[in-house]
């Protein structure tokens, strides 16, 4: 027993009303007539039973009037209709072609066929000495020596795969070309199955017309960043493609130059851009403190796109390994990963507005302690409490609806007025294909939006991506040696990630990062795209070392030019 029911029009959420019935139950001309002739769509509740959705086998009398033509391969009357799909699978030993006799044997095959789909043959990389799928390792291995750390922590250890993951994952359909081998799906550990879906993408589109763009770097902040939001705010571009950055007035020409790129649209993103887009003060896309970022309820900047932009701007620096926009809210990314504002997890550091944090802040504190009651508030802060609820059209404060009053002020208070944003967001990441990644892996969430703490620059990493020069090349050489260890064991994480950008171009460390000590009265050089920094040795103490390369590495954010 099942029941039909359709749309009242427009647009948005609406109710749904019971279609009439005639004597007979629901007719043809009932459905026609209710459907407006298939323009309306009719939505099937059952009332008893879940409805049964397993295709009709070939031989069912549903299918006894339809032609039939006999399948080449296993000369099976098929209806018709049904060919295409039967000759999809006819070599594959689809159901309805096994006889009844061999049934439990075929049951077996398929349990059998299922335990060995889980098991993934893994082989060492011969050039870095981690596992990866048999499948993957021949694409792994010739970026090996080329591909740049994800972060600045070390590579994650396998785990288990989060319960889920693999069905959700089996479902979804891929717009890439060239990723639906389906492997990153069943590679357990994260940070291998988002490098694998990279990769595998970037190869696809390797032979494809590059996507170029050029910075000038002769034109003031404001134009330049004029720039990059035209090139980010094209339609139809396909972000996977081989991207080669120039920048005009400057000679540094190869990767160095893309590097330098993407390294600056994270960082204008992050904090804000200086372009005055109609509020005369910049557009600050993402507002708060660290690791509860959230995006800005500005309606100029939804009116105008720009956090389509944004969505672009970060699946374009996770396709080409670059750097990641950190320090979201973790409810925030809850929804950019599936899920819904109702069942995030909201912190009172989320809110950005300071008012409505500190009218909320007494009542979070109450819900959240074990023997918390509304005596503890004053009478300033419930009225405060209950002003605000009427504002946003709840009931007043009591002692029976408090968890219930305040789990609505917070999905309000952070959720209320950027619902269109994080559709914007999630729209560009569509675009990029990142979408895809997150619709099968949710928990890659982190691969692309890492907390502060994981985008921490390690001393202990740096050094150990150092190619050093040799020890029997002099002693010069081995002060300078020393002396650029003992810059990188004190110095700050932003002075850190800047000699990093200085060296190869972005904050993100890189494999065989080479140093050259010289003979030269100069500064300190950087040839990005090489990796490799160039100190001169006439360098005698520390303090004269670490002024001079300080004075050097805020030259990056102004292109490649030389002191």
């Amino acid at each position: 027993m099942w029941l039909l029911k359709k749309g009242a029009g427009g647009s948005g959420k609406r109710k749904i009303t019971s279609l009439p019935q005639g004597t007979q139950g629901y007719t043809g001309k009932i459905l026609k007539t209710s459907s407006n002739s298939g323009k309306y769509v009719l939505y099937i509740v059952p009332l008893q039973e879940s409805l049964d959705l397993k295709p009709l086998a070939h031989t069912a009398v549903e299918f006894h009037k339809m032609p039939k033509h006999p399948c080449m391969a296993c000369r099976s009357e098929i209806p018709l209709p049904l060919l295409p799909h039967h000759i999809k699978f006819c070599n594959k030993d689809e159901p309805d072609l096994i006889d009844d006799d061999d049934e439990d044997d075929a049951e077996d095959t398929a349990a059998a066929k299922d335990v060995n789909d889980d098991v993934i043959a893994m082989q060492s990389c011969p050039i870095c000495g981690q596992d990866f799928t048999v499948d993957y390792l021949p694409t792994h291995a010739a970026w090996c020596d080329e591909r740049p750390m994800p972060s600045c922590s070390t590579q994650p250890q396998l785990q288990d795969r989060p319960e889920g993951v693999q069905d959700r994952a089996e479902g979804v359909q891929d717009r890439a070309e060239g990723v639906d081998d389906g492997a990153w799906r069943k590679i357990a550990d994260v940070g291998m199955a988002a490098d694998h879906f990279r990769q595998a993408l970037l190869v696809s589109k390797e032979d494809e017309r590059n996507l170029k763009v050029k910075l000038d770097m002769a034109e003031d902040e404001e134009d330049r960043e004029g720039q990059i939001i035209n090139f980010y705010k094209t339609p139809n571009i396909d972000w996977a493609r081989p991207f080669h950055a120039k920048l005009q007035g400057d000679v540094a020409i190869g990767d160095g130059v893309a590097r330098h790129f993407l390294s600056l649209v994270i960082h204008k993103l992050k904090h804000g851009f200086a372009i005055d887009v109609g509020n005369s003060c910049g557009a600050m896309l993402f507002e708060g403190q660290s690791d509860h970022l959230v995006p800005s309820s500005s309606k100029i900047f939804m009116q105008n796109d720009m956090f389509i932009m944004a969505g672009r701007m970060i699946g374009h620096a996770f396709l080409h390994s670059g750097p990641r926009l950190t320090g979201l809210s973790p409810a925030v990314l809850h929804v950019l990963a599936g899920g819904t504002p109702q069942t995030a997890t909201i912190a009172l550091e989320d809110i950005n507005d300071i008012d409505v944090r500190e009218t909320i802040g007494p009542l979070y504190e109450v819900c959240e302690s074990n023997n918390g009651n509304l005596t503890t508030l004053s009478v300033e802060q419930r009225d405060a409490i209950n002003k605000l609820a009427v504002e946003m059209d709840y009931s007043i404060l009591k002692e029976t609806n408090r968890c219930w009053l305040l789990h609505n002020l917070l999905q309000d208070a952070v959720f209320g007025r950027i619902k269109e944003q994080l559709k914007q967001i999630k729209q560009g990441l569509k675009e990029t294909y990142v979408l895809d990644l997150l619709e099968a892996r949710p928990d890659a969430i982190t691969q692309v939006f890492p907390s502060e703490a994981e985008a921490t620059c390690s001393p202990e990493v740096v050094l150990d991506f150092i190619q050093w020069p040799q020890e029997d090349d002099g002693q010069e050489p081995k002060k300078i040696k020393e002396l650029l260890m003992q810059f990188i064991s004190t110095v700050s994480q932003d002075k850190l990630k800047q000699l990093v950008k200085f060296w190869v171009g972005w904050e993100i460390p890189m494999t065989e990062m080479k140093l050259e000590v010289v003979d030269s009265n100069h500064y300190p050089r950087a040839s990005t795209c090489f990796r490799t920094l160039r100190l001169p040795s006439h360098y005698q103490t520390y303090d004269d070392f670490r002024q001079s390369l300080e004075m050097c590495l805020g030259t990056s954010e102004f292109g490649f030019g030389l002191i």
